[in-house]
């Protein structure tokens, strides 16, 4: 009987192992908390925006993911250097993983220059274009289309410039 445990348990982490290991042939689509909610985070938000992402359609369309971005953890470290989850913020089934960014962060405070800032990231993709193909993706940072500094024409232009270099469509939005 134990055997049989083990043979299953080895199985299930084999096909784990092999299914995040397999290259994604898009880049990620999903929602990001952090221009929006900073710190302000629990896991009723992450239900709400999950909920959010079904009833309009953007999980239809492949937006299948939430990212957790920052004030997740504790700020106690356990004995072996690890970040923990914090108490106050402990999420139900919660993964962690890392996506790496290749450009600064996108302003979004108010009273900053959010357009030129996602114009320098503009620059800095383009020269990056090159190096993208299925499984690695250039990512220029989020989202942020609900930016009320942006014209509409900048939304629709930061959009289309996401999209033009394969990026992430990380949302990080109301």
């Amino acid at each position: 009987m134990l055997s049989k445990l083990a043979l299953a348990a080895a199985t299930v982490l084999v096909t784990t192992f092999l299914a995040s290991s397999v290259l994604s042939p898009t880049p990620r689509m999903g929602f990001n908390d952090w221009a929006r909610y900073q710190n302000d985070i629990s896991e009723q938000l992450f239900k709400k925006v999950a909920v959010a992402m079904s009833e309009n359609g953007l999980l239809q369309v492949g937006y299948n993911r939430i990212n957790i971005d920052d004030a997740w953890a504790s700020i106690q470290l356990v004995a072996n250097g690890s970040m923990v989850w914090g108490q106050t913020r402990s999420l139900v089934g919660s993964q962690y993983g890392q996506m790496g960014r290749d450009s600064a962060d996108i302003v979004f405070y108010t009273g900053r220059n959010a357009w030129g800032s996602m114009m320098n990231n503009d620059r800095m993709n383009r020269r990056l274009a090159r190096h993208k193909r299925p499984g690695y993706f250039n990512d220029p940072d989020f989202l942020n289309v609900d930016n009320t500094t942006y014209t509409l024409d900048e939304k629709m232009s930061h959009f289309t410039l996401w999209c033009s270099f394969s990026a992430p469509l990380i949302i990080s939005a109301d």
